[in-house]
């Protein structure tokens, strides 16, 4: 298997005292590998450098010297790094810029928990001990920054103790889930939900039947949660695998939205369509060796093509079923030039 995407969480940690000092070796040794600078060439020339390089900035010093070393640094809190404050004696950690969608809150926590400090937070939804659409769909691999004005509007909901019905193709019975949920009310059924009377609802999934019964007032996310298995003829017109695909998508009712990974054997790596899907879709590209596809491919249905091809029996469905661990949507459907298979990846 192949893939070159993984996420990389640094953190900067800024200390200007001798007390300071003490702390910040402390956080470097219990948590993430850590970058410390000190007042090298002025705190704000320091922070400036790193703001948008980093995924937390803790600074150990007076909070009036971090409001105003990153005051004219600050985009929008879906961009921001999580900005967090300590005291140099370890007494106290505030989460004070992107406290949810960068995990400043929980990162204070962890600090908290780690030098027996105590986590100031003062994220609404935190404070009133509700639920947050923002982490849930953040948990839930939804696209956050497309439904901001909602996130706020349910997020308020829950704050003033208003009804939100809450149903997802996804089951939110995982325990990384419950302290998003407070406050919501969450329907085992679809058409429990779509019947119940609430202020507001929520469908956080990728079934187009079940968008399209959903009423105008209702809110719908879909969660990047599938893996495309795929296989095409060679040099197929890109054109032509995108309209298959679109057909295909329509037949098992998908939302091409979830769609997060494409997944095939390696030979298809430099091929014209799966290079432009990849594009056009900002999809992560997962290929697999012969070797590893024949491990589960008697699972499926077999083309006498591709295993005078490949010597095995297809590629769709065993690359879907490798990258799901099994969790397979759908088992695969041969299309004129192309085949597909979908699994889920959480």
């Amino acid at each position: 298997m192949n893939s070159d995407h993984k996420k990389v969480v640094k953190t900067v940690i800024f200390s200007l005292t001798p007390k300071g000092d003490l702390l910040n070796h402390r956080l470097v040794g219990e948590h993430y590998t850590s970058e410390i600078i000190k007042d090298q060439g002025g705190i704000m020339a320091c922070v400036k450098e790193r703001f948008n390089q980093v995924t937390y900035m803790v600074f150990i010093c007076a909070t009036g010297i971090a409001v105003r070393s990153i005051g004219k640094l600050m985009v929008d809190k879906y961009k921001d790094p999580a900005v967090l404050v300590l005291d140099e004696e370890g007494r106290y950690v505030i989460s004070l810029l992107s406290g949810h969608l960068g995990g400043g809150n929980a990162y204070a926590k962890e600090i908290g928990k780690s030098i027996n400090a105590i986590p100031i937070i003062t994220t609404s939804t935190d404070v009133h001990g509700v639920g947050s659409l923002d982490l849930l769909l953040q948990a839930l691999h939804c696209d956050v920054h497309v439904h901001r004005d909602d996130i706020l509007k349910i997020n308020m909901a829950l704050i003033r103790g208003e009804s939100v019905g809450l149903y997802s193709d996804i089951g939110l019975n995982d325990a990384g889930y419950a302290g998003y949920l407070e406050g919501f009310t969450i329907m085992e059924d679809f058409q429990t939900f779509i019947k119940m009377s609430a202020d507001y609802k929520v469908y956080i999934g990728y079934d187009t039947r079940q968008i399209e019964a959903l009423s105008p007032k209702n809110l719908w996310c879909v969660p990047k949660v599938l893996c495309l298995g795929t296989g095409t003829r060679k040099n197929l017109d890109t054109n032509a695998y995108f309209h298959e695909l679109d057909t295909y998508l329509k037949a098992v009712n998908t939302h091409p939205s979830a769609i997060a990974i494409l997944t095939s054997v390696d030979i298809k790596r430099q091929e014209p369509c799966l290079e432009a899907l990849c594009q056009a879709w900002s999809l992560e590209s997962v290929f697999f060796t012969v070797q590893d596809l024949k491990s589960v491919h008697d699972q499926f249905e077999k083309s006498e093509w591709v295993i005078k091809t490949l010597g095995i029996g297809s590629v769709a469905g065993p690359s879907a079923w490798l990258i799901s661990k099994g969790n397979m949507i759908h088992q695969g459907r041969k299309m004129k030039g192309s085949t597909f298979a979908l699994g889920r990846i959480i």
